[in-house]
């Protein structure tokens, strides 16, 4: 915590955005200094709080070998003007205003199995039933933007392992969004569960690059729901199919988490033995450990570090407490403006330095739409009690067309 700050427990639960007084009219287009914000640009996690973010994205590739080799991928940003070049916005009247804003949702990738193991029975329905049961109300909530990828893939003849070949050019069934409940509905209605293998290492490594390549500022996380150990430690290869695949799945996650700055949730439906279990089965030692290295485990005395769940409310249950913990630092801003270069963010009556470098403070992204907090702010923000809410006050704002 910075030095500067109170305890947490002390905090208010708003943040205010302040502009600088005594500002009496804006500047003429002519005389206005450009303040161009800093975007994080595709790939980056911009309120991961503890990470720099750079010109080029690193994207992470599976390699049989089990070694990743960094792939750049263009990171280019500009603002979005009609009047000439970017960063130089028309002249409109100063906001006396106060605007409150909140936290835009975090986005989440449901990474699901479709191995034959989903098609188990599970009480009066299938683990896959299940599956697509225990997410239904948290999808329709409405409080992350939910996102579905399917593993193994569904190939003209349910093909061994079947998945993307290129790594970063992943296939994703849903897109995530605020209201993708039906979509979630239809793909496991028209779905069936019955693929070869479980490629969970390379469905993580797929699903980490999709989400570091979509543009918003938001948190982004995955959950991925098995039933069981990863395989296919060959690909495409039907000889490898039930094959386990751990190296590659504990280098999928600990690059996922610590490298991309996405946590990875791991959740199970109907494995046996998967809670409360005093002497677990490798399977559930494995998950256990993958758990851990995604950053997200259950913590929960008595139960494994990985979500286990026997039933649909089950999972419900797992799938609410993660939503609890998937918190953003990006706070939508209420139409697209430069603020002006006078603005001050404070939290908790401490002024917070406005930082380019997303190292610790607060900076524009989505092209003067958020305000997005890094480093310390971040973190206290999402470890609020509450809701937090930012107040801004614009010195002289700027519409950008």
């Amino acid at each position: 915590m910075h030095p500067a700050l109170p305890r947490l427990d002390s905090l208010r639960t708003a943040i205010a955005l302040v502009g600088a007084l005594g500002i009496a009219a804006c500047q003429s287009a002519s005389s206005v200094e450009s303040n161009s914000p800093a975007d994080p640009g595709p790939g980056k996690v911009a309120d991961a709080g503890a990470s720099k973010t750079s010109d080029a994205s690193t994207a992470i590739v599976l390699a049989p070998d089990a070694w990743f080799a960094p792939v750049l991928v263009d990171a280019g940003w500009a603002a979005a003007s009609d009047a000439g070049a970017p960063g130089s916005p028309p002249e409109t009247n100063c906001l006396p205003s106060v605007f409150s804003l909140r936290a835009r949702p975090a986005e989440a990738l449901w990474v699901q199995d479709r191995s034959a193991a989903m098609a188990e029975q599970l009480g009066s329905g299938s683990k896959w039933s299940a599956s697509g049961a225990g997410v239904s109300t948290a999808v329709a909530s409405g409080a992350v933007a939910w996102g579905m990828m399917l593993f193994p893939k569904v190939g003209a003849d349910d093909e061994c392992c079947q998945m993307p070949t290129s790594d970063t050019a992943p296939q994703v069934e849903v897109t995530p969004g605020v209201e993708s409940a039906g979509a979630f509905a239809a793909t496991f209605a028209q779905t069936a569960a019955g693929g070869m293998g479980r490629p969970m290492a390379r469905a993580i490594v797929q699903a980490a690059n999709y989400l570091a390549a979509r543009t918003t500022s938001t948190a982004k996380y995955i959950v991925l729901v098995t039933a069981g150990e990863p395989t296919c430690s060959g690909d495409g290869l039907c000889s490898a199919a039930s094959t386990t695949d751990t190296a590659r799945t504990k280098d999928a996650i600990t690059n996922a988490a610590s490298r991309l700055g996405i946590p990875v949730a791991v959740a199970t439906v109907g494995l046996t033995s998967s809670s409360n279990s005093l002497q677990p089965g490798p399977t559930q030692q494995l998950l256990a450990d993958l758990a851990k290295l995604g950053g997200m485990p259950n913590t929960a005395p008595g139960q494994p570090a990985y979500w286990a769940a026997a039933s649909a409310d089950e999972l419900a249950t797992a799938v609410a407490a993660l939503v609890g913990q998937m918190k953003s630092c990006a706070f939508a801003l209420p139409t697209p403006f430069d603020w002006g270069a006078d603005a001050q963010v404070t939290l908790a009556d401490v002024r917070l330095s406005k930082d380019p470098t997303h190292q610790d403070g607060w900076d524009f992204a989505d092209d003067w739409t958020s305000i997005v907090l890094f480093g310390k702010a971040c973190a206290g923000s999402r470890s609020a009690p509450s809701t937090v809410v930012l107040h801004l006050q614009p010195s002289c704002s700027i519409p950008v067309y």
